[in-house]
């Protein structure tokens, strides 16, 4: 379902919501019951990274990365009512900093 990259152990993988929704309900030691729900928000939340940082390099592992922060954090809170977390905040402007954009089509590097 998309590109980016999602490391598990030492391989590297095109990043695929399904892989990161089955690795996430591992990690977050849910029940199977969970996994239809965490799709959902790994799909929800590779859109919004995407869109955050208006730009994917697809061999940088954060943008995986991100994307699985997002995911936990649309799954343990639906409508993000306390906003994005600062780590997220964090992340996505070490993105954009690495993209050399700023999220709005500005490619001069000044985030």
């Amino acid at each position: 379902m998309g590109c980016g990259g999602l490391v598990i152990g030492d391989e590297y993988m095109a990043l695929n919501t399904d892989q990161l929704a089955q690795a996430l309900l591992n990690e977050l030691n849910l029940d199977d019951a969970e996994l239809a729900t965490l799709k959902a928000k790994a799909a929800e939340a590779e859109v919004i990274v995407r869109r955050s940082i208006d730009f994917s390099d697809e061999s940088d592992t954060g943008f995986s990365g991100a994307v699985k922060v997002m995911a936990t954090q649309l799954y343990y809170d639906r409508t993000l009512s306390t906003g994005l977390s600062n780590g997220m905040i964090m992340m996505l402007t070490q993105l954009r900093a690495h993209s050399g954009t700023t999220g709005d089509g500005d490619h001069s590097g000044n985030v």
